[in-house]
């Protein structure tokens, strides 16, 4: 596998804090020269000195076409014969790879990725206009998202929180055609019930029928779908939201129930 191609399997670390600069130890010329070898078109932001004794290097892929530019590290001896990217455990279990990582590679400004998502994409909207409030990028058939939809009725109905969802199509043929039947109905949130309550666990599936005769209605879920990609979140459902101190999170997966309180507890309204 190039180095090019790993880089691009290497997840992009997230976060809002404002990258700032620290001291490294300046790596050797022959690590620096192999890295250049293996990772053309690849440019060396970031040298620091990481476990081993190995010279860690970040590397930025610039943007290509159908996905935005990502960071990677890559670990090189100082003799600079060999070269490995992954995960370095500690004796402790401690995946100090990936902690060194979350330290180095520049942070990303979320902010803006948020108002993207209010901006470009097609979402309808339940729960109080004054609740907190969160964006959930959703696959109508996504169990982990029908899960969330459950778990999250208490709090809507209760007038504690608003969701903006977000239908994507990624997981099943039927995905395009039930996202475009929600997204287009008189009344979404109707539709999206009636998709979730009756969702099939067994063959994971949602229960809306299957619609895409509305080609304008298409065209913003195929949007909605290019702008999940494109920001490389990583399945569904996911989460974006701003907290009270102003940081924005994005968080892939179903929340644990502690997760979801935390929410509540901190997201800001729309």
């Amino acid at each position: 596998m190039s180095m090019n191609r790993t880089l691009q399997a290497l997840a992009v670390l997230m976060a809002v804090a404002i990258f700032v600069p620290v001291a490294t130890a300046k790596s050797s010329n022959p690590a620096r020269a192999l890295v250049q070898k293996l990772a053309p078109g690849t440019e060396i932001v970031r040298e620091f000195k990481g476990p081993m004794d190995l010279d860690g290097f970040v590397l930025h892929d610039t943007a290509k076409a159908g996905r935005k530019s990502r960071y990677g590290v890559v670990y090189v001896t100082a003799s600079g014969k060999f070269a490995f990217t992954g995960a370095i455990y500690d004796a402790t279990g401690k995946d100090v790879a990936r902690s060194m990582a979350e330290h180095y590679i520049p942070k990303p400004d979320l902010r803006s990725l948020l108002d993207a998502v209010r901006t470009k994409t097609s979402y309808f909207s339940e729960g109080a206009v004054k609740a907190p409030h969160v964006f959930v990028f959703f696959d109508p058939n996504c169990i982990y998202c029908n899960m969330l939809w459950k778990q999250t009725r208490t709090a809507v109905q209760a007038g504690q929180l608003r969701i903006s969802w977000v239908p994507v199509a990624i997981l099943k043929k039927t995905s395009m055609g039930r996202s475009v039947a929600i997204l287009a109905a008189k009344d979404p949130v109707a539709a999206m019930r009636k998709d979730e309550a009756h969702f099939d666990h067994q063959t994971e599936q949602g229960a809306m029928p299957a619609d895409v005769g509305d080609p304008a209605v298409r065209a913003k879920v195929e949007a909605n779908t290019a702008f999940f990609a494109s920001n490389n979140m990583q399945g569904t459902p996911t989460l974006v939201y701003r907290d009270q101190a102003n940081k924005v999170h994005v968080i892939p997966g179903l929340p644990s129930a502690a997760g979801l309180k935390q929410i509540l507890s901190t997201a800001l309204p729309q």
